[in-house]
């Protein structure tokens, strides 16, 4: 099965959101962290609306990351998956129980699975929106260049003078 995991290109994720994902982690986009919230996204400090306007939420360190990569899941990580983002609507959130949680956390879970259709080591990122009181989010593929691609379009081009001093 596949799923997303962070990607971190540098480090400009620990600048950016109140804390980031750990590279390789497990992600979801997470967008339930602003609708389970306590406060609308226009009342977010800058950090957190980073993470709202572009972040996936990290399934360990419930850190965000800009970017995702789409990539095989072994079947044991995905029940881990699942509990950890359970007991985290249940700590975090205050679902009533754990069967609860698991009912929300197997939606996230698919609702992730089913973005993970393009080609493995695809790159996802997200945007999100606030409008008319609801949150509207859109997701963008990243494809991988092929050899052919790289090969027409050069780095530099050398540009003959025409004429004149340098």
């Amino acid at each position: 099965m596949r799923f997303l995991r962070a990607l971190r290109l540098d480090d400009s994720d620990d600048e950016i959101y109140p804390r980031a994902a750990t590279a390789g982690e497990w992600v979801v986009p997470g967008t339930f962290a602003f609708t389970f919230g306590e406060r609308p996204p226009e009342q977010l400090d800058s950090g957190e609306q980073a993470a709202f306007r572009h972040g996936f939420l990290g399934l360990n360190s419930f850190g965000w990351s800009t970017l995702a990569v789409v990539v095989e899941m072994p079947e044991a990580e995905h029940r881990q998956v699942l509990e950890s983002l359970a007991r985290h609507f249940v700590e975090a959130y205050g679902a009533p129980d754990m069967e609860a949680a698991l009912v929300e956390a197997r939606g996230e879970v698919a609702f992730c699975e089913s973005l993970c259709t393009p080609d493995i080591n695809t790159v996802l990122s997200v945007q999100r929106d606030f409008v008319d009181g609801e949150v509207k989010e859109a997701f963008r593929v990243h494809r991988p260049k092929s050899e052919s691609d790289w090969e027409s379009a050069p780095v530099f081009r050398i540009v003959p003078e025409t004429g004149g001093e340098p």
